[in-house]
């Protein structure tokens, strides 16, 4: 369970060494990955079988970035079910973690500029 407004870092490895540094919560399976080619993913969250949010994207195109070595991060103003869509609310993430990546896993996103 995660609390409302709180955080969860979820990642294929609990090893710092293999993840950037970062601390994960929880380890899913290697078979789930997230899409970074021109076809882009879908992100989905559901609490049992009640959809929640659903975000789509494509790297690269319609408004999307294509980031290496650094997070999406959404603007911590824009976090609702519509806004949350929305390429111009989302920015690369710039704080420096663990190895050298950039994200904030497991704290708020930066506001986007």
């Amino acid at each position: 369970s995660v609390p409302a407004g709180g955080y969860f870092v979820l990642g294929l490895s609990a090893d710092a060494s293999k993840n950037g540094g970062a601390t994960v919560n929880y380890v899913y399976t290697s078979s789930y990955s997230l899409g970074n080619s021109s076809s882009g993913d879908t992100i989905t969250l559901q609490s049992g079988s009640t959809l929640v949010d659903t975000v789509n994207y494509t790297s690269g195109a319609g408004g999307w970035l294509s980031l290496d070595g650094a997070s999406y991060s959404l603007n911590a103003s824009k976090t609702n079910a519509t806004d949350n869509d929305l390429p111009a609310n989302w920015c690369a993430g710039t704080a420096v973690f663990g190895a050298g990546d950039k994200g904030s896993p497991g704290s708020a996103n930066p506001i986007c500029p």
